[in-house]
């Protein structure tokens, strides 16, 4: 099975009939950036459940509300994935880069970023 980029998916899901999202609460999700051999970490938890084609992603700047501004390669879907994930993007430190965590939005046919940030911890 191929596994599509989020901005692929979005094309197919948006041309798909809706299934049921499962609600994800912005307050329920943490993300933040660490270092992990030398390259971005993508570090996230959250409380209950996610939505299928969640993902969390790297950013080079702040990503606004675009679900859709991460870099090339450097995203992973939630459930395929446990926290950290770890990029292929060298750790450089220096703030510029985000981790942001988006999920489908059914209604609108879109992705939107649930949470944001360029913490290091």
């Amino acid at each position: 099975m191929t596994v599509l980029a989020p901005k692929e998916q979005a094309e197919m899901l948006k041309n798909s009939p809706a299934e049921e999202q499962i609600a994800t609460l912005a307050e329920s999700i943490n993300v933040w950036l660490s270092n992990r051999d030398g390259r971005f970490a993508l570090n996230f938890s959250f409380r209950g459940s996610v939505g299928r084609w969640d993902y969390v992603a790297l950013c080079d700047g702040d990503p606004g509300n675009n679900g859709y501004g991460y870099l090339d390669g450097q995203w992973q879907y939630i459930s395929a994935t446990n926290s950290p994930f770890i990029t292929g993007t060298n750790f450089d430190g220096s703030g510029r880069y985000w981790v942001m965590y988006a999920s489908w939005d059914y209604g609108a046919k879109v992705y939107r970023v649930d949470k944001k940030s360029n913490v290091i911890g």
